[in-house]
């Protein structure tokens, strides 16, 4: 029995204190963990509307051609030849993903951005010497909510600077970095997160041959 006039935890209370503080705890990590992913979800979506935005805007600057994706020498990713678009490197960086500069054999400089564009758009050498698309084919021809241009790069052992859509399902090209989503920003400017089981037809890359 607790004298009168001691204020004192007893062993069992402090023991009933730190049992429920640990209860909280267990319960409510998981949602601030949740929480921080949708966050950093919401700040990829960003990084892909103004990744989107300059793209167009070099569009509109070069003939209505997005920039292509070459093997080596000066500026010779896509991303490279944005930059007199862009103010902040950073947004080539997806936050649930670390940014890790990468040398990939036969190119002179290393790749450092997290997202790829579609290689249908950005890589002459996959179909020879005849770009594939240019913006004003693409507006004419193929349907721009529904044709994919840029996502979270592909993993190691593919191509980072480029995707192929019809790749799409196969994780050992992908990442699902947000709960097994990936963020696709399409031709017409918006930003959807969709997951590997995603139809193909749904999202496709190639709308004509």
């Amino acid at each position: 029995m607790r004298r009168p006039g001691n204020s004192a935890f007893t062993l069992i209370e402090l023991l009933v204190v730190i049992a429920i503080i640990g209860i909280l705890a267990s319960i409510l990590m998981p949602v601030f963990t949740r929480a921080r992913g949708k966050g950093r979800q919401a700040s990829c979506l960003s990084n892909l509307n103004q990744i989107g935005l300059a793209l167009h805007m070099y569009a509109d600057d070069h003939d209505e051609m997005f920039p292509l994706s070459t093997s080596s020498g000066p500026c010779s990713f896509w991303n490279e030849r944005l930059e007199p678009y862009m103010k902040n490197q950073q947004i080539g960086t997806c936050p649930q993903l670390n940014a890790v500069s990468r040398q990939i054999p036969g190119m002179d400089h290393p790749y450092t951005w997290n997202y790829s564009m579609n290689a249908c758009m950005c890589r002459r050498d996959l179909y020879g010497d005849t770009v594939l698309f240019d913006l004003a084919r693409i507006q004419t021809t193929c349907d721009v909510a529904r044709m994919m241009m840029a996502t979270e790069t592909t993993i190691e052992g593919a191509a980072p600077d480029f995707f192929i859509p019809n790749w799409w399902p196969y994780t050992q090209y992908h990442v699902f970095p947000h709960y097994d989503r990936a963020q696709i920003l399409f031709v017409d400017g918006h930003v959807k997160s969709i997951g590997q089981d995603a139809a193909f037809n749904a999202y496709p890359g190639i709308m004509t041959q």
